[in-house]
């Protein structure tokens, strides 16, 4: 990321128009309106900077009241120290970079995108309920369907045409 400029930096980009006593801006001529309102561009852009409304030059790094002790900084820079997911600093077993985990390495062992977190789990008991005998007819009356007298399947059909057509015969139960 870019380093923000200080004010100072930021008035000297600024373009600047050559300064004309206000007696010469008629000499200008037909520029004369255009100086006037570059110029007075100039003066209000020089303010907002002084001012810096929206703190845009603000910088975090030169902020006084923000300090690192020695010993932290020496965990930043040192290569050997890893920080984990939950925050405590490791130190590494070597410090080369490939015995270090890549970051698609972390993501998938990560577990964040595994079905467990997308919808918790009910669990279901083992007894024996209605619609099991219905889905388990409307299967046979499906399987009977879509096959033929040697078991293979129509031609078209699929084992999932075979479930579906079960499901829609076990809901007409």
């Amino acid at each position: 990321m870019a380093r923000k400029r200080t004010k100072k930096e930021a008035k000297a980009r600024l373009p600047r128009l050559p300064d004309v006593p206000p007696v010469f801006v008629p000499a200008l001529g037909p520029a004369a309106p255009f100086y006037v309102v570059g110029k007075s561009a100039e003066i209000i852009a020089d303010r907002l900077i002084d001012i810096d409304p929206l703190d845009r030059l603000a910088s975090i790094v030169n902020d006084p009241s923000i300090t690192i002790a020695p010993a932290m900084v020496e965990m930043v820079n040192d290569p050997e120290i890893m920080l984990t997911r939950s925050g405590k600093f490791v130190r590494s077993s070597s410090s080369r970079a490939s015995s270090m985990p890549s970051g698609r390495d972390v993501i998938r062992s990560s577990g964040q995108f595994g079905l467990q977190n997308v919808l918790p789990r009910t669990k279901r008991t083992r007894k024996k309920n209605g619609n099991d005998k219905k889905l388990s007819s409307a299967f046979k009356e499906a399987n009977a369907r879509y096959r033929t007298k040697s078991g293979k399947l129509r031609k078209g059909r699929t084992q999932a045409d075979i479930a579906r057509l079960a499901q829609r015969l076990r809901k007409k139960m």
